[in-house]
């Protein structure tokens, strides 16, 4: 399956109380074997209160399994209060299990208060089973707070990694082409680099 070329602008998002399993995203909760590529989502994601079970909050994606995230711009806010289970919070991605997420850019601003193990990180808080995470940029901030007794992680660009790999990813931008093109891998055929030398920001090409 695939979700392509997707504009989504001031998505509000906000549970309370649930009880199950939670997966929150503003393209989609849940993406298992499943394609996200080239959507610009700014957003408001947000959970709080009781919930027995684990919370998986993303910009784009609350969690996957043997999926892809690919050439994605996501901004905002993306937050979890959980007061009695897990909450994994990331910019792009809560949780990653034989999943890809590449190229994307990240600016949110990412919260998490768990009575349990609360992960924070800029572009995927978790990543598991060959997970990879490659040629981002993450720009915003992360921050976790626990009353519970219990570690908290955060990261740049993740808070939790067991075989799985992070690389080419960057935490700041040289408004240059060449550093997209070479030092990233972008394509211009995706990425509108015009301005770029001008110490703006690429943005995707629509389709």
């Amino acid at each position: 399956a695939s979700i392509t070329d997707v504009n989504l602008e001031n998505v509000n998002i906000s549970v309370t109380n649930c009880t199950s399993t939670l997966n929150m995203g503003s393209v989609v909760g849940r993406a298992d074997s499943t394609t996200v590529a080239r959507c610009y989502v700014t957003c408001n994601v947000y959970y709080s209160q009781y919930n027995s079970n684990d919370v998986f909050i993303g910009g784009i994606v609350g969690r996957s399994y043997s999926g892809a995230i690919l050439d994605c711009v996501v901004s905002g806010t993306v937050s979890g209060e959980n007061t009695k289970h897990r909450t994994f919070v990331g910019g792009v991605i809560g949780y990653i299990s034989n999943a890809t997420v590449s190229r994307c850019i990240s600016t949110t601003t990412c919260y998490s208060a768990s009575k349990n193990t609360a992960f924070v990180a800029g572009i995927a808080s978790y990543m598991v089973d060959n997970a990879k995470v490659t040629n981002c940029i993450s720009l915003g901030s992360g921050q976790a707070y626990n009353y519970g007794g219990y570690n908290y992680e955060v990261g740049k660009f993740y808070a939790y990694s067991t075989g799985s790999t992070c690389s080419g990813c960057q935490s700041s931008i040289t408004y240059t082409k060449a550093f997209f093109t070479s030092t990233l891998g972008w394509s211009e055929s995706v990425w509108d680099l015009t301005d770029v030398p001008n110490g703006k920001m690429p943005t995707l090409i629509q389709k």
